[in-house]
């Protein structure tokens, strides 16, 4: 699922394990202007942008969940590499685990993402 961020437009590469963002200001050649790749575990899918900041939450629909960071003047992605669990060497969160803050119920699959505000 694409998002539409200005004039750029971030969409997801999942064959290819990345994201990329055109600039779309001119809808009749968009052009490349960004890119960002996961490992070949990950096959990035549902997408959220944080409308008041920079970052989109990227998960795959499977078990793992990345957040990503755009320049919204550039269209640079970058992972954000401090979003991880805790203890891991590398960035992202899995819900493939078998226990949570509120107990032990198995492993979870994120499905769709969304940022809100209070």
């Amino acid at each position: 699922m694409p998002v539409l961020v200005g004039s750029k437009w971030v969409q997801t590469i999942p064959d290819e394990h990345a994201l990329v963002t055109l600039d779309v200001s001119d809808s009749g050649r968009p052009r490349a202007i960004g890119r960002v790749a996961f490992d070949s575990t990950f096959g990035p899918h549902w997408l959220a942008f944080d409308e008041g900041g920079s970052r989109l939450v990227v998960n795959d629909g499977k078990a793992r969940v990345f957040l990503v960071t755009l320049d919204r003047r550039t269209g640079a992605l970058s992972i954000d590499s401090t979003f991880r669990d805790a203890g891991a060497t590398t960035p992202g969160v899995t819900f493939a685990r078998e226990s949570w803050p509120h107990g032990a119920s198995g492993a979870a699959i994120p499905h769709g993402s969304v940022f809100a505000r209070p």
